[in-house]
């Protein structure tokens, strides 16, 4: 057995039967485990410990302090009377009658309160008669328990099992509770189902006094090339709606090789207010759109390529329809950026083949074309890269205004030139050691005046004014439109 070392302020020991007993800020020792006490006696042979007064008992699983304890040294098991503990694995406290000690990972606890909030806020409490917690298994089983939030009793049950840590196992999740004026009295008790090692379950039964009962869910499938999420929820005779009403999303992504990827982003509500009367969230409940898209994505040493589909479901009916955005059907793009051109230079190249459409708009196609060549000089104290280019647009248009040109197109060429310089020194601060940077960067730029009167704006719009936009080639986020430019 491991060695076992006392200090306290006083010592009576019996040598025959190997009994002491140590009086005043007794504090013993063994291994990991740690008991103190105002009052403790030892048996030597058998390595039982009895306490009492202000007793402390620390161990890697648990701490708990009570009025008195009993503890066998040898098989590390024992009990305390009138308990507070501590589980910071599990980030768990409360209080308790009695506190026993099972083994190592294991104790049960009788008239017990049980807490997983922050000290000083017992919004959700857990009472229960009796409380076993296997840390060895992660898992807590109460009985004749009472799940109370902010005092008010949610749930009563015999027999009550719920997880500790964050392996996955089946059971009852922490459930969510609401009160508002659109869906009354509003109760969530999630279920968890695992079901595989690489797939799960989690069933969403939620309760409205307004409107009736819904069930949602969650599955999650992940396998050595695919990663996927399908959420989905279903409220059949909304009683304030008059109709069923439901949800559905699904988001994947799959690796098929080192270079190649594709994902998927296909999202569904019933109807127009869905997310307002029925998200759980201000994210949910301020989305305007809801997108459905498949990528296809492909990365070369030098290019990228992505293929890309993509539609929205507008549910947001204050929102015009030429305000909507348009579908990409389909949209394809190649962004090239290949740094061992001629005499050092950089090649750059962003394409764009582009299907637009939208109901009751002008549509059709865009061909974006947008060359450049740089020559990065660089060095230690600064830099300089010239860059000249030019950037093509054409369209292909139907429904386009009577006045405007169906076909229309455009060219402009491109000159900007980025130089900076690096000036660095030792320095301190309050006595540390520090270094002071000084970056000085001058851009400039040129653009000539082309005529983009005739094209449509699609999905262009302008950045927003910060430091990092001053130094981009145009102003405008898309290639609808490409801003002529004489600036430093």
């Amino acid at each position: 057995s491991l060695p076992i070392e006392v200090s306290a302020e006083g010592a009576v020991a019996e040598l025959t039967p190997e009994q002491a007993t140590f009086s005043g800020s007794v504090d013993l020792l063994q291994g990991d485990m740690r008991m103190q006490a105002e009052e403790l006696h030892l048996d030597r042979i058998t390595g039982e410990v009895k306490a009492r007064g202000d007793v402390l008992l620390s161990r890697p699983d648990v701490r708990v302090s009570g009025d008195a304890a009993s503890y066998s040294l040898n098989e590390r098991r024992g009990e305390i009377e009138q308990a507070s503990y501590r589980i910071t694995a599990m980030r768990a406290r409360g209080d308790a009658e009695q506190a026993e000690f099972l083994g190592e990972g294991v104790s049960r606890y009788r008239g017990i309160s049980y807490t997983t909030c922050a000290p000083g806020d017992d919004a959700w409490l857990l009472s229960a008669k009796e409380l076993e917690l296997d840390q060895n298994e992660g898992l807590g089983t109460a009985r004749h328990a009472t799940l109370r939030f902010k005092g008010v009793p949610l749930m009563y049950a015999p027999t009550f099992t719920f997880p500790t840590d964050d392996r996955r196992r089946s059971g009852v999740l922490i459930p969510t509770v609401g009160q508002s004026s659109t869906n009354g009295f509003d109760v969530s008790v999630p279920y968890y189902l695992n079901l595989a090692e690489n797939y799960d379950l989690t069933l969403v039964p939620r309760l409205m006094s307004k409107r009736g009962a819904m069930l949602g869910g969650e599955f999650r499938f992940l396998s050595k090339s695919t990663e996927a999420v399908l959420e989905a929820e279903y409220l059949p005779n909304d009683r304030l709606y008059d109709g069923n009403r439901g949800a559905a999303r699904l988001r994947s992504t799959t690796r098929f090789n080192s270079r190649t990827t594709g994902n998927l982003r296909l999202g569904y509500v019933s109807d127009d207010d869905y997310l307002e009367d029925l998200g759980n969230s201000l994210a949910a409940t301020s989305t305007r759109y809801v997108e459905r898209a498949g990528e296809l994505r492909y990365f070369g040493d030098t290019w990228d390529l992505l293929g890309r589909l993509q539609h929205y479901q507008t549910i947001d009916p204050e929102v015009p329809p030429r305000s909507r955005p348009y579908s990409r059907l389909p949209q394809l793009l190649v962004d090239l950026r290949d740094p061992h051109g001629i005499a050092g230079t950089t090649y750059h190249l962003d394409a764009e083949y582009v299907n637009f459409h939208r109901d009751d708009s002008v549509s059709g196609h865009r061909v974006n074309l947008f060359p450049r060549v740089s020559l990065p000089l660089r060095e230690t104290w600064g830099f300089l890269e010239p860059k000249v280019g030019a950037h093509y647009m054409t369209y292909s248009l139907s429904d386009q205004a009577p006045a405007l040109d169906d076909s229309p197109s455009s060219i402009a060429g491109l000159f900007s030139l980025d130089s900076g310089l690096f000036f660095d020194r030792s320095t301190s601060y309050f006595g540390n050691a520090a270094v002071q940077t000084l970056e000085p960067r001058l851009y400039y730029l040129y653009v000539p005046n082309t005529d983009q009167d005739d094209q449509p704006v699609f999905d262009t719009g302008v950045y927003d004014f910060n430091f990092d936009n001053l130094f981009r080639e145009n102003r405008f986020n898309g290639p609808d439109r490409f801003a002529d430019a004489n600036q430093a």
